[in-house]
């Protein structure tokens, strides 16, 4: 009984914390809408915002399944890339100048 609460403790973390990490990805991504981004930062932003809905819908469907092992390297797989991404944003907005308003 004692690892089935252990189990359940462990899913209700992972999906508050993903949970937290898809509104922090869309939040960025929709104040990033109105500002003038490069266009890489653009690109990574778009990509960003793909990859953290993606990530959520493989986190769900891998529990749904019941955790086939295929599934579960695959949203781990997911996570490499979001971190990638997220990487790749942070390195294009690195020292540029962002206007704040598209004209």
């Amino acid at each position: 009984a004692s690892q089935v609460g252990t189990c359940k403790a462990v899913v209700s973390t992972q999906s508050t914390g993903g949970h937290s990490l898809l509104v922090g990805i869309c939040v960025l991504w929709f104040m990033s809408r109105p500002l003038v981004l490069p266009k890489r930062a653009g690109y990574a932003a778009n990509a960003l915002m793909g990859m953290g809905w993606m990530q959520v819908g493989l986190g769900v469907s891998t529990l749904l399944l019941h955790v086939p092992t295929w599934l579960a390297a695959m949203h781990q797989q997911g996570s490499l890339i979001l971190l990638t991404l997220a990487t790749w944003l942070h390195h294009e907005l690195g020292s540029k100048k962002i206007k704040l308003f598209k004209k």
